[in-house]
C-alpha cells in the first residue's frame, strides 16, 4: 500500500477520533453555534464579519475581473472594508439586543419588534 495513502487514513481517524471525543464533552444549541452564545463581542464580530465579506470578495470573480481589466480596478477592493464599518456602527446595537432578548437571527429581532410569528424562522 502507498505510504502516502496510510498517512491520510491515519490522519482522517485522527481527526474523526478527535472530533467525536469533542462531541461527547459537551451538547450545545444552536444560539452557541449560530452566535456563540453572544460571547465574542463586537470586535470579534466586525472582524469576522470581514473576514467572510473579503473571502466572498475573492472566491467570487474579483481576481478574474482584475485579469481581465487591469491591476487598477483593484482599489475598488478598498470599498469591502465599507461592510465590515457598517456592521461596527449598526451591528453593536443588534448585538446587545441579540444578547439582552437571545435573539439569534435578524428575522427573530423582526418578529419580535413588529409582533408577527409569520416572520420567524427558527
Amino acid at each position: 500500500m502507498n505510504v502516502g495513502i496510510v498517512i491520510l487514513l491515519l490522519y482522517t481517524m485522527g481527526l474523526l477520533g478527535i472530533a467525536y471525543y469533542a462531541s461527547l464533552q459537551d451538547k450545545k444549541s444552536i444560539s452557541h453555534f449560530a452566535t456563540a452564545d453572544s460571547s465574542l463581542g463586537v470586535f470579534v464580530l466586525t472582524l469576522t464579519f470581514s473576514a467572510t465579506y473579503h473571502s466572498a470578495y475573492a472566491f467570487m470573480g474579483a481576481a478574474g475581473f482584475v485579469y481581465q481589466h487591469g491591476i487598477g480596478w483593484w482599489v475598488n477592493g478598498i470599498w469591502t472594508v465599507f461592510p465590515g464599518v457598517l456592521f461596527w456602527i449598526l451591528g453593536r446595537r443588534f448585538w446587545f439586543l441579540g444578547k439582552k432578548y437571545g435573539y439569534i437571527s435578524m428575522a427573530q429581532y423582526i418578529s419580535d419588534v413588529y409582533q408577527d410569528d409569520r416572520i420567524d424562522f427558527l
